[in-house]
């Protein structure tokens, strides 16, 4: 119960989140969605001779982080050839940005450093 009700409502629960329970599949899903959008635009820069950055963001604390997107970033890539140069992951649910690199030189990794920038 949340600390500023009256106390009318006593020991009702209040459900403030929920998801289904393929998140994982649905996370997957749009990651795929998100790559066929995006990779071939930058597959035809990367043509021209163009450095190709991907950057993908999320703003959702709760039910997503770094390393859930990285792994989904991974399985949507596995099977496809148009890599970008670069790939970040960016977190802008806070004033305080996080960009992740999961991928570095064709390699992933769940072990990421984040680089902070504030928020413009």
């Amino acid at each position: 119960m949340h600390w500023n009700e009256s106390g009318r409502h006593d020991g009702a629960l209040f459900l403030s989140r929920t998801v289904g329970e393929d998140v994982e599949n649905l996370r997957l899903e749009r990651m795929r969605t998100a790559l066929k959008k995006k990779l071939p635009k930058l597959h035809d820069c990367a043509q021209e001779g163009d450095t190709t950055f991907l950057i993908l963001e999320w703003s959702d604390i709760a039910l997503s982080n770094h390393i859930l997107i990285a792994e989904a970033l991974e399985a949507a890539l596995a099977d496809r050839d148009d890599w970008p140069d670069y790939v970040f992951l960016a977190d802008t649910a806070t004033d305080q940005w996080h960009f992740f690199q999961p991928v570095i030189e064709g390699q992933f990794s769940n072990e990421m450093e984040y680089i902070d920038i504030e928020r413009p």
